[in-house]
């Protein structure tokens, strides 16, 4: 994913006449619903040409990756981690402020990817949780690491809430179970026996489940050291 800045296009004389800035266009983007916004109606509110626009947004897309950047920076940025007593509780309290922040985004999550988890979001909460793991121990290779892996797994879990909210369903079970069904029942006993457990995956067990995996493995490599 592109960053913000580069998300802006090249400067262009139309949108630097029309004196706009691009909180301006964030400020009009933000009354819109998802669904209503194009940069044909946003032009329209702020009474400029769309071209007007190409200056800060090459597109629709960039737009909303924008407008979900900046919203998940405001709820992320109110983040404890540099509170925490410890480098496991910063870790935790990252990844459940990082989840809270991709869900409170709404429709707008889709839009949003950290193609580096590390420069794309408000920096001081990282920061602070970058001094947690070196005050523990942890070399700044293994601290990049974990925290990527951190964040990858953190918006995985997001999605799949926001996925589960929106289709009242859990769609991977629902897409094994019609897979199995075409099956003969002797076939895949593993994935019957699974599919007839009925774990929810969806829940917040879910990213406990895997905070536990990831803070044990932790453990593991800094005793190592």
């Amino acid at each position: 994913m592109k960053s913000k800045d580069e998300l802006i296009t090249s400067p262009r004389a139309q949108g630097q006449r029309a004196g706009l800035d691009l909180e301006q266009i964030l400020e009009a983007a933000r009354s819109f619903r998802p669904e209503d916004l194009s940069l044909s109606a946003l032009a329209l509110k702020l009474k400029v040409d769309r071209k007007a626009l190409s200056y800060y947004v090459k597109d629709r897309k960039s737009l909303f990756q924008l407008l979900a950047i900046e919203a998940f920076n405001g709820h992320f940025s109110g983040l404890g981690v540099a509170e925490a007593v410890d480098w496991q509780s910063a870790l935790k309290a990252y990844a459940e402020t990082f989840v809270s922040g991709i869900i409170s985004l709404g429709a707008f999550a889709e839009h949003i990817w950290f193609g580096d988890p590390l420069t794309m979001i408000s920096l001081d909460p990282v920061e602070a949780l970058f001094a947690k793991l070196k005050e523990a121990g942890f070399s700044d290779e293994d601290s990049v690491r974990l925290v990527t892996m951190l964040s990858t797994v953190c918006l995985g879990h997001a999605r799949d809430i926001l996925t589960y909210r929106n289709n009242k369903s859990q769609s991977r079970p629902i897409a094994l179970r019609g897979a199995l069904d075409k099956l003969a029942a002797t076939q895949y006993e593993n994935l019957h026996r699974i599919i007839e457990l009925g774990v929810n995956t969806y829940s917040v067990e879910q990213l406990d489940f895997e905070m536990e995996i990831i803070l044990n493995s932790a453990s593991r490599l800094l005793a190592a050291k």
